[in-house]
């Protein structure tokens, strides 16, 4: 499976996924993905 590295995240950016993967008891990781799929995949 790839992997993704982001790089120069906005702190406040950072603080905000941090907060939803906590709301939703995910990891950062899992967070990022589930983000990604809602906008990428229709």
């Amino acid at each position: 499976m790839p992997a993704l590295t982001i790089k120069n995240i906005p702190d406040s950016l950072y603080e905000q996924l941090k907060s939803a993967a906590e709301l939703h008891r995910r990891s950062i990781n899992s967070e990022v993905l589930v983000c990604l799929e809602k906008v990428l995949v229709a």
